[in-house]
């Protein structure tokens, strides 16, 4: 049976559902509206993500813009030093762009890469209206907890956040509005942020912040690898640069530069005595320029010392890092070694028959050659017969050389005139001389109390022994520092450097004090020649292998080349 309520009926009950439903409505957006009420007061809590260098990417052009700030590009030049030597400059903007591949993890890293601060480091935020009436300032410490500021919500706020090398320094005038608000005669590493967001009431906000470097900084590296080690850089000094500049909070694009540095800015090198050296970050207050400048009053490498080099034409743009490479260029060519002979202990170098085993380490290329542990291109290594030439053709011959070899020679083969010749060569500093002085008896080179280019020698008896290390000269090197612990092995004749030059460096001693080896800048002397033979058992390098580390005396050998390859390399 079919029931059919009343119409009346019906009506009553659906307009008795839209009543309940409407009220409940009413009720959910009554909620809403409490829920969402922005305008009250709330708290900003700042969330310091790290600093950043303005930004750099691929695909820049070294062009000037309308803002007068640089597009960055890699800069590259030549500078010529002599006929020997060149330097490859290298200026590379540091990108603050991270990989593509963490924007999924962080948006914000994905364009700016950023560095934490570290815990203690301080910085200030500064708090203006929407009218830019100052309303609060407050210090902060990275790695504590701080309270934020308590703001009222759905306004309008501007957020400056600044730090001076890592500090934050109090400003003369704290209350002016934001249009006078300023940072004045900053002469240290200034960072600065500025944001205006609006603040919601009806949660926490956070204020992402990033402080931007203003100033360039320029990381220098020397790499004197192809050349040798690197032992005093003075007055390196990088120009034009302004001794501070100021920041307006309101206009923070544009900066407002001191006076011209009339002494520019200092590169500071921590650590010498090696073939590569690099700077602390050298701060540059400047705008952008295309004349920037990097001057070296004198530079010592490998004994040599050039003067007043001279690297222009750098285009610095404000905020950017820079890294300023220097590579010593020109290392690839043939060092050409001089053996001196007859030798009466078959110890010349091109021929001998004892020393094998040092031709097998100057020939081993992962010892010197292209991508050796001293860069050249090869050796060449020839001997000849000094009765066979005059003392001018001698002369000639050691003209056409790099490197002077000579071992156990009679005197009587050398000739006084022919003694000259190599003691003239010696003293006009073109040419690098390795001898032996066992001085044993008189017959052989050098000879006993005969004064030769400023050294004298004698002998220091016979037998075998321990000689000692003095760590300076050649016992330093590229293949390895011997120290005082380390010791030389001699046997037979011994002998023993009575005299030397001021600038001669004695650099091993026998048993009884008396100086066994020096060393000046051309000019390397030892007092036995067995320790770099292999032909006795007592011989320094019997039964060796081409490595120039195995042994005090293989280390000692390459060192001595490198010393000398040097040398060469680095003369005009």
């Amino acid at each position: 049976m079919k029931i059919q309520l009343p119409i009346k009926n019906t009506f009553y009950k659906t307009s008795v559902f839209l009543l309940i439903f409407s009220s409940l409505t009413a009720c959910r957006s009554s909620d809403n509206v409490t829920d969402g009420n922005n305008n009250r007061q709330t708290v900003v809590k700042i969330n310091m993500l790290g600093t950043a260098a303005e930004s750099t990417g691929p695909g820049k052009t070294a062009a000037t813009t309308k803002t007068g700030s640089l597009n960055e590009a890699i800069q590259r030049q030549v500078i010529t030093i002599d006929k020997k030597q060149t330097i490859i400059a290298t200026l590379t903007p540091e990108s603050s762009f991270v990989n593509s591949a963490q924007a999924s993890v962080n948006s914000l890293s994905s364009v700016i890469k950023q560095e934490k601060l570290k815990a203690g480091n301080q910085y200030a935020v500064v708090v203006y209206d929407d009218k830019g009436n100052y309303l609060d300032e407050k210090t902060f410490t990275y790695g504590q907890q701080e309270s934020g500021f308590l703001l009222t919500g759905d306004k309008t706020y501007t957020f400056v956040a600044y730090s001076v090398d890592y500090t934050a320094p109090a400003r003369t005038v704290k209350d002016l509005p934001l249009s006078q608000a300023k940072l004045e005669n900053i002469s240290k590493d200034l960072m600065f942020f500025k944001r205006t967001m609006m603040v919601t009431g009806n949660r926490e906000n956070n204020l992402d912040v990033v402080l931007k470097h203003r100033y360039s900084q320029i990381t220098t590296k020397i790499d004197a690898s192809a050349a040798g080690n690197i032992t005093d850089v003075s007055n390196a000094v990088i120009t034009p640069v302004r001794t501070s500049a100021s920041i307006s909070f309101d206009k923070p694009e544009v900066l407002f530069y001191g006076p011209v540095s009339a002494n520019g800015t200092t590169v500071e090198f921590p650590n010498k005595n090696q073939s590569i050296i690099t700077s602390t970050p050298t701060l540059l207050i400047s705008d952008a320029t295309t004349s920037g400048e990097l001057n070296i009053k004198s530079i010592t490498v490998g004994g040599t010392t050039r003067n007043d080099i001279k690297i222009n034409n750098l285009k610095i743009t404000p905020g950017v890092r820079y890294g300023l490479d220097l590579k010593f260029d020109g290392a690839l060519k043939t060092i050409k070694v001089l053996g001196i002979t007859p030798d009466q202990w078959a110890a010349g170098i091109a021929t001998g028959s004892r020393t094998s085993l040092a031709r097998e380490k100057l020939n081993d290329k992962l010892n010197f050659g292209p991508n050796g542990k001293v860069r050249i291109e090869n050796f060449q290594i020839d001997d000849i017969d000094v009765r066979n030439f005059t003392a001018q053709q001698l002369a000639d011959e050691i003209d056409k050389y790099d490197i002077i070899w000579v071992g156990y020679v009679l005197n009587s083969q050398l000739t006084a005139d022919k003694r000259a010749v190599l003691e003239q060569k010696v003293q006009e500093k073109k040419k690098f001389f390795f001898i032996g002085n066992d001085n044993y008896s008189t017959a052989y080179f050098p000879g006993r109390n005969t004064p030769f280019a400023g050294f004298t020698f004698d002998t220091n008896g016979a037998g075998t022994r321990q000689i000692n290390v003095i760590p300076t000269g050649p016992t330093q090197g590229i293949f390895g520092n011997l120290t005082q612990n380390n010791t030389i092995r001699q046997i037979r004749a011994i002998g023993q450097v009575t005299n030397y030059p001021a600038n001669a460096t004695p650099f091993l001693t026998n048993p009884d004090g008396s100086i066994n080896a020096v060393a000046s800048d051309n000019f390397v002397s030892i007092g036995d020649i067995n320790w770099y033979l292999s032909y006795e058992s007592g011989d320094g390098l019997t039964g060796g292998t081409s490595s120039c580390t195995e042994n005090s005396e293989s280390i000692l050998l390459c060192n001595i080349f490198e010393k000398a390859i040097n040398y060469i390399k680095n003369q005009p």
